[in-house]
């Protein structure tokens, strides 16, 4: 039975998000930041396996999934790419529109962001779960050839992390895991799906938003920071704080009803027999 609301997902997110934050704000100060951070990330991708099989069993229609997914990733990266532009004059418009159409490292380009590369792992698995999805159980057989394909393309394109397969790895396992809980043989797991605490839970809501744009606002203070030689626990305190403040803007006025309008659209997909059906 599918569960309505999966309010431990958003807290566990919210642990993700601050993983992250903390990892790149306290850099310097923290040797052990890049597995904090790398951590963090890791639970990003396992929470989208898991949610991608969840969403998808629920509907598997290829044409809502993709309307969701759209409206879900693109406006509020694209509002970040236009928030980088405004702040830089270093950025090209050839840069611009590689970097928002995620063709940046095929062209050579240098991405705008250094958190983007884990956007492009995100599109290349969303684009490929509605596949994994239909094949079942064969995709778990068919893991370790998909993996070698992942390899083979990420390594002949310029400028990504040859480590990025590794990542995809992650959302896999998310989806086995989803699948598995679908079939009733971890029940235990729906104790954590149903986990609650709110303040976690928002930080997971506001996740998204604040990952793209903790870079933008965060790293600006820290640089001030150090120029009026303030402690860095203090400077990172105020960037994560400000951070946040304006992730909260952006998810409340922006990527919310972004989402409301692809909920929308989708609706108007569905009313429409010929589309429903070819997407079906």
């Amino acid at each position: 039975m599918l569960e309505r609301k999966l309010p431990g997902l958003d807290v566990l997110r919210g642990v993700a998000i601050l993983m992250v934050i903390v990892a790149h704000f306290l850099a310097p100060t923290l040797g052990s930041s890049l597995v904090l951070g790398n951590g963090g990330v890791i639970l990003f991708f396992l929470l989208s396996g898991y949610l991608m099989d969840r969403n998808l069993a629920h509907d598997p229609a290829v044409g809502p999934y993709a309307i969701k997914r759209t409206f879900r990733i693109l406006p509020p990266y694209w509002l970040s790419i236009i928030l980088i532009a405004l702040t830089s004059s270093n950025w090209t418009v050839p840069q611009i529109a590689a970097n928002a159409s995620f063709t940046a490292p095929v062209f050579g380009f240098e991405r705008m962001s250094g958190v983007y590369w884990t956007l492009y792992i995100e599109v290349a698995f969303y684009m490929a779960a509605p596949f994994l999805r239909i094949m079942g159980e064969r995709a778990i057989r068919l893991a370790p050839l998909i993996f070698i394909a992942a390899v083979a393309v990420f390594w002949s394109v310029r400028g990504v992390q040859i480590f990025a397969p590794l990542y995809i790895l992650f959302c896999l396992v998310g989806m086995m895991i989803g699948s598995i809980h679908r079939s009733g043989m971890i029940p235990w797991f729906s104790t954590i799906t149903q986990a609650s605490f709110r303040p976690l839970e928002y930080c997971g809501h506001v996740s998204y938003s604040w990952y793209l744009t903790h870079f933008i606002v965060g790293v600006p203070i820290l640089h001030l920071g150090a120029a009026m030689h303030a402690g860095r626990w203090a400077a990172c305190i105020v960037a994560a704080v400000l951070s946040f403040a304006v992730s909260v803007v952006i998810f409340r006025y922006f990527e919310k009803p972004a989402m409301e309008i692809g909920r929308k659209v989708v609706q108007r997909f569905n009313a429409s027999p010929g589309l429903s059906a070819i997407s079906g």
